[in-house]
């Protein structure tokens, strides 16, 4: 008898494909996921039809109330400061 060529193979340290796996994959738990919630189901939109919200909650109207009160305090003060010193001078 001849011995053979080939070489025979030898493992290649990655598990051999068995096709699909007989039971599914467990889901993730809550405690586990960090505080990650699944998007919810209903395609791009979530299950009330609207988009997700992820946008800021800042009241930008407040704000902006808040900075032209500022800026229009800033501007009589600068009024009254020259007024005043016109006066004395």
């Amino acid at each position: 008898m001849t011995p053979n060529p080939r070489p025979t193979p030898t493992h290649t340290g990655k598990p051999n494909p068995t096709g699909n796996p007989s039971t599914p994959a467990p889901e993730p738990s809550v405690s586990h996921s960090g505080g990650y919630t699944p998007a919810p189901t209903g395609g791009p939109k979530g299950p009330d039809g609207d988009l997700a919200h992820t946008g800021s909650d800042t009241p930008i109207g407040l704000i902006s109330g808040i900075a032209a009160t500022l800026a229009a305090a800033g501007g009589a003060l600068v009024w009254w400061m020259r007024r005043r010193n016109a006066a004395q001078g």
